[in-house]
C-alpha cells in the first residue's frame, strides 16, 4: 500500500472496494491477457493492482498532471515498465 501526497486532489479507492472488485474479476478474467484503461486514475491504485496481477497493458488517464507524475514515479519504484 502507498500513501498519496497531501497536495493531490484525490480520494483513493478504499482497500475494501479494490478487494471486492478484484475478487469478482479474478473469477471472470485472465489478468495476463488483459488490457486495462483506467480513466480518472488518481494516484493509480487500481492500475497498480492490475499491474501486480500481471496485466498485459495498462493505460492510466487523469487530467491532473501531478497525479500522473505520482503514478509514473511509483511505477518506477516498483519496477513496473512505463
Amino acid at each position: 500500500m502507498f500513501q498519496a501526497p497531501a497536495n493531490l486532489p484525490v480520494r483513493p479507492t478504499t482497500d475494501y472496494a479494490k478487494s471486492a472488485l478484484f475478487n469478482i474479476l479474478t473469477n471472470r478474467i485472465d489478468f495476463t491477457e488483459c488490457t486495462v484503461l483506467d480513466l480518472f486514475a488518481g494516484i493509480g491504485g487500481v492500475s497498480l493492482e492490475f499491474a501486480s496481477r500481471g496485466a498485459k497493458s495498462i493505460i492510466s488517464v487523469d487530467s491532473h498532471a501531478p497525479c500522473l507524475k505520482f503514478i509514473r514515479e511509483t511505477s518506477e519504484k516498483l519496477g513496473i515498465k512505463t
